[in-house]
């Protein structure tokens, strides 16, 4: 019997190997930042790992134990806490976009927190990605400016104009018209 029950434990442990293997690959070769953050009893932000994406996108590493306020320019720092504490609060997952400061530019991201409960109920741990959408804000913001642009241009124009869409409802006119 304790030889069965040590093939089974062995068997177990290789099941374990493998499903650490599996999830350790996922967290080393996804290309969305993964951030792992320790919430301590008396409330401190202790982060317990960066991604090699969060690394590279970030150019932050060697972030294990240490503290928001040891990573990040402390300008934001205020901002990151609140967001955590949110999440705590919260007890469940909560999306937004942010911007940054990372290797000298502003960059955006779309962050989501999701909590882990420990048996007591109490969140001890945040599991952060985040999402560069730098490139979508900026042709966000390019599209608005065309779209700003092109109101300023009809609305000063002398002459109406008039357009509506395939079904004949009007979509756009002027000032002038």
């Amino acid at each position: 019997q304790l030889k069965e029950k040590i093939a089974e434990l062995e068997q177990q442990k290789e099941i374990i190997r493998q499903q650490e293997e599996f999830l350790r690959s996922i967290y080393d070769n996804v290309q969305e930042a993964i951030f792992v953050l320790d919430i301590e009893a008396d409330g401190t932000f202790r982060y317990q790992g960066f991604n090699p994406a969060a690394v590279s996108l970030t150019g932050i590493a060697n972030v294990v134990g240490k503290t928001p306020e040891q990573v990040f320019p402390p300008e934001i720092v205020p901002l990151l806490k609140q967001r955590y504490r949110e999440c705590i609060e919260s007890k469940a997952a909560i999306s937004y976009e942010e911007c940054l400061p990372f290797q000298g530019q502003d960059t955006w991201w779309l962050t989501t927190l999701n909590p882990l409960e420990n048996d007591q109920g109490n969140i001890y741990r945040i599991i952060g990605t985040s999402l560069n959408i730098s490139d979508r804000k900026a042709a966000e913001t390019e599209l608005d400016q065309e779209k700003n642009f092109l109101k300023a241009l009809l609305d000063n124009l002398s002459d109406g104009i008039v357009a509506c869409n395939e079904q004949g409802i009007l979509t756009l006119f002027n000032r002038a018209t």
